[in-house]
This record gives structure tokens, sequence and C-alpha cells, in this order.
């Protein structure tokens, strides 16, 4: 490591193996950037000074002059480690490397901003407010649920015990009979409060969790040690939808997507993620409807027509809420 030497050096700029890669193949391209503070100490009494006494308005010199900046590091695991992940930025990289990126909250709110998680169908089995791994521990909220398929022995030509899902059912048997599928489904709301809306406020992220033997470990080969395994998050992607201009034209209605050709790396290959609109109507009605006979009730703007009353403000304490204050954005896995 080498320290910055500021009579001469403003911008250090490094790329990691995984942003090597994609120069090498042409598809380098950056779209946004985060700055970080990791390096500053705002309160001297965290230095080990003893001191607990000083004036704020020398604290401007002691960050930009006194105190020593390192270059860069973009190598964060052994090369072995980075040729085997060079296909896909490792999950040290992408989550453990740099975290707690410098934010903004809303201007006229006093409050910090917070999270506020609703489930309006399928129930969340346990929730903690952050991550631990063999890294480090980061504030990023974990959440569980569990989502169940039934299935059924059904015959064709004869009504089914439940509404299944085509897409999902076996193949006819010699006999006529079939393994029919109910999938569940899970709606959540998601609010980042007292922060400025935007036209895109999130970015939703699927991986592949999939564990293997640490070769180094194995390497070893120390007798009556455990096998130690590493998890793996492999990314996963979403097919890319077609376009609303098509030959330069705005047509009425997006064309139908194909869905033919998928693979084990896409989201859709395993299921379906809809958004906002994309979600039916009838769909959140019968979800808010349920909802209303536990005596939840919600202030979301949907117009439901065949509800019987209207729909009230947000329950604060619910079994199915889960709000607390995180001061970056929550990533899921």
């Amino acid at each position: 490591m080498k320290f910055f030497d500021k009579k001469e050096e403003v911008l250090d700029i490094e790329l990691t193996q995984y942003g090597k890669h994609l120069l090498s193949k042409g598809k380098f391209k950056p779209s946004f950037y985060a700055f970080f503070d990791n390096n500053v100490l705002y309160d001297p009494q965290y230095a080990g000074t003893g001191s607990v006494n000083y004036d704020q308005n020398d604290i401007d010199g002691t960050i930009r002059k006194d105190t020593p900046l390192l270059r860069s590091q973009h190598n964060f695991g052994s090369l072995d480690e980075n040729h085997a992940y060079q296909s896909f930025q490792h999950n040290v990289e992408r989550h453990f490397t740099f975290v707690n990126p410098l934010g903004s909250s809303d201007m006229i709110s006093k409050n910090a901003p917070k999270w506020s998680l609703l489930t309006l169908q399928g129930e969340m089995k346990s929730a903690v407010p952050y991550m631990t791994s063999s890294y480090q521990t980061i504030k990023i909220p974990q959440i569980e649920v569990d989502i169940e398929y039934q299935t059924a022995l059904s015959i064709q030509g004869q009504p089914t015990v439940f509404q299944q899902d085509p897409e999902l059912a076996s193949k006819y048997f010699n006999d006529g009979s079939y393994i029919a599928v109910k999938p569940e489904q899970l709606i959540l709301r998601a609010l980042e409060e007292n922060v400025e809306f935007e036209k895109d406020n999130f970015d939703i992220e699927v991986y592949l969790i999939e564990e293997e033997e640490d070769s180094r470990i194995k390497e070893r080969d120390v007798q009556n040690t455990p096998a130690t395994k590493l998890t793996i998050l492999k990314p996963l992607y979403f097919k890319e939808k077609p376009s609303q201009v098509q030959n330069g034209i705005l047509i009425d209605e997006l064309p139908a997507q194909n869905m033919s050709n998928l693979t084990p790396k896409n989201v859709e290959y395993y299921f379906d993620i809809l958004v906002d609109h994309e979600i039916e109507t009838e769909l959140l009605c019968e979800s808010i409807e349920s909802l209303k006979k536990q005596d939840i009730y919600l202030d979301l703007d949907i117009e439901c027509p065949d509800l019987k009353t209207p729909l009230g403000s947000t329950a604060i304490y619910t079994p199915h809420t889960i709000s607390g204050e995180l001061d970056e954005v929550c990533e899921t896995d």
C-alpha cells in the first residue's frame, strides 16, 4: 500500500479483476458513482489521543491536510480466487469492500431515512437489521420468507382442487393424469421514507446461492479438520424486455416477451418478479381485503371498486410490518 502525495496527486483510479474482465470484453460501461468517507476521522477523540476538547472549525484542515490518504486498493483476494470469479463480481468486492456510501435525505424532513416493509401476501418468518459473514457485519436487513408450492395429482379434463398454473403443470402421463401445481405468491410493499422521491428508487438484484469447498482448506491436508464450505452468490440476469418503440414508431402495447430461450442464468428461469403497475389490480385488491379482515389497514393509492369500506391509515404495530431507521440502501440476495 502507498500513500498519496497530496502536492502532486489528486485522483487515483484502479480497475478490479472483474472490471478488467468487462473491459477486455468491451462491456465496461460505468453508469453511476458513489462517495465514501471510511478514511475520514471526524472526531479526534476516537484517534486515541485522550483529548475530547477540540475546535470544530479546525476539522476542515485536519481532514484535508493532516489526514494521510492511501492509494486505491483494487485487489481483495488471492490471484487464484480472482481468476476463479473473474466472470462475475466476487461477493467480497460487491458487498463487503465498499460499504456505507454517502447518501442524501429529504431536505424538508427532520427525520433520518428509514425503511418500511409490509407483506400484502406471504409471511415473514424472521428478520434482522444486519448481515453477518466471515468478512464483516454490515447494515443490510435480512428477511426470511418461505415460499411453498402445492401439488396434486389430477386427471386431464377434470377440475382440480385448486386454481393451478398451467405453465408449471407436468406433462400428461399414459393414463391421462398429471401433476398440477399451485404456486404461492409473495407481494411486498417497500418504502424508503424521509428521502427524495425519484423516478428510479430501487434496484432489484437476484442471486443464486451455492456452496463449494474451500480449496485452501483442502490443500492443507490437515487430519481431523472438518470440511469448510464457502457461500458463493452468483448473480442472475433479467431478460431484456421488448421496447415500446419498434422501427422508430411508438406502439400502443408492448410486444410479447420471448421466453423460449431462457437459461439458468436468467431470473425468469426460476420465477417472475413484477413491480408496481405490472401487478394486476385485482390481485392487490384481494390482498388488501384479506389484510382488512385482520384489522390491518393500508394507505395504498389503489382504487378497488369491489371494496365495501374505504381504506384507512397504515397500522403502526402489526406482525406483518418491519420498520427501522437505516442509513443505507437495502440489497436483496
